[in-house]
């Protein structure tokens, strides 16, 4: 009896460095699914172009724009995404294309998709890759699971597309940042 019962202590210790290690990444990713849940005010985006030689050409911003847009992350995994007052700033072709033209009509300034969202990597409280199936969207080509690199500063949340995306045979990064209102 008493060999079984030291046995097992010896096991247990031996498993501790990878149990602690368990619970860490388990608790990391609970953190961050809680920080994600909520409601979030779109507060701005950032799109560089870069050249052929991976340098930076261009920088725009949204600041001069009069976009609002709202993303929620509900308890039950699911999600919704819009944003209005884009303008000439759409999106097509699955987001791997970025196209920038003139539009008129309200409705064309307006993009907006739906569908559920899961963490496909947590590397820290703050930071980390979220999934998002898309089930419908304003533009039809983009469906699919969409990655997205999730940075967390205080009431902030930054979402960059994984996918590289292109205009007019340049690369594009994208940043779009949100407050948290909920």
């Amino acid at each position: 009896m008493k060999l079984a019962a030291i046995t097992l202590v010896i096991a247990l210790l031996l498993q501790a460095p990878y149990l602690i290690q368990r619970f860490s990444s388990s608790l990391q990713s609970y953190q961050f699914k809680k920080t994600l849940q909520g409601a979030w005010s779109f507060d701005s985006y950032e799109f560089r172009l870069y050249t052929p030689s991976g340098e930076i050409d261009q920088v725009f911003h949204s600041q001069d724009r009069n976009i609002t847009g709202l993303l929620l992350y509900t308890t039950d995994g699911y999600m919704v995404a819009q944003l209005a007052g884009l303008g000439d700033v759409i999106i097509d072709e699955s987001f791997d294309q970025l196209q920038c033209q003139s539009r008129s009509g309200s409705s064309a300034s307006i993009f907006s998709y739906y569908g559920k969202y899961h963490l496909n990597h947590t590397y820290t409280h703050t930071s980390g890759i979220v999934n998002h199936i898309i089930d419908a969207s304003t533009s039809p080509s983009f469906a699919g699971v969409q990655g997205r690199v999730a940075n967390f500063s205080n009431d902030y949340l930054t979402l960059s597309p994984m996918e590289e995306l292109v205009h007019r045979g340049m690369p594009v990064k994208v940043d779009l940042t949100w407050k948290k209102i909920t």
